[in-house]
């Protein structure tokens, strides 16, 4: 495992493009309830994770940045890591800034968040096995420390919140990213065509990976 002694946070807020935010905050589409094995109730999980957000609609750090780390993280699963558990991935994408307190300077949302995924699964609107559960907590407790990891499923998570620094305008030092740079360009077209909704993720997270790769339809997801 790579490290570098400082949060990433700290160390991109200096760079953004604010002239790139949206005149107005996002707000997420409405969604009729929907169950998966790992989310018995998509609205129920929503509401808890919604409450608890309030930084929700920020052009920065809110859930349209949520979504498309989840659809990076599933982008990058399907090109190069398989083996990457699909649903922790959407999961992380969720959790993972959800729990910030302020755009920049605050490096323990990441805790903060490990902790929400644990309650989560303790209140039954998440369910995830031991192994699962930790590689979830693991990811969102590290996603802040300038890390890269091995293990498929933190180490794509970690990549697909850096891969959307792109949104203010930064460059992505590949020394902060275990994929391949010239990776970036088809994660970024995936992730750009990809679902704007957690079910429609949810359901791309739970594809039967192709046999011989992948095939992008029209939208630029599988």
């Amino acid at each position: 495992m790579k490290h570098r002694a400082f949060a990433l946070d700290e160390a991109a807020e200096a760079g953004w493009n604010h002239s790139l935010a949206p005149a107005e905050a996002w707000e997420p589409p409405e969604e009729a309830d929907a169950a998966f094995p790992s989310v018995p109730s998509l609205r129920a999980l929503l509401a808890a994770v919604r409450a608890g957000a309030p930084l929700r609609r920020s052009p920065w750090h809110g859930e349209d940045h949520w979504m498309r780390v989840a659809a990076a993280g599933l982008a990058i699963r399907d090109l190069l890591r398989p083996e990457a558990d699909g649903v922790v991935l959407v999961l992380f994408g969720l959790l993972h800034d959800a729990s910030r307190l302020a755009e920049s300077g605050d490096i323990g949302h990441g805790p903060r968040a490990a902790l929400a995924a644990g309650r989560l699964n303790a209140a039954g609107l998440i369910v995830l096995d031991g192994d699962r559960l930790d590689a979830l907590r693991r990811a969102c407790r590290g996603h802040t420390m300038g890390r890269t990891s091995e293990d498929p499923i933190i180490g794509t998570c970690w990549d697909a919140d850096r891969c959307d620094l792109r949104r203010g305008g930064l460059r992505r030092d590949p020394s902060l990213l275990s994929i391949p740079e010239e990776k970036l360009g088809a994660v970024d077209a995936m992730t750009d065509g990809a679902p704007k909704s957690w079910t429609g993720l949810l359901r791309w997270a739970q594809r039967p990976m192709p046999l011989s790769g992948v095939v992008l339809g029209r939208t630029g997801w599988p």
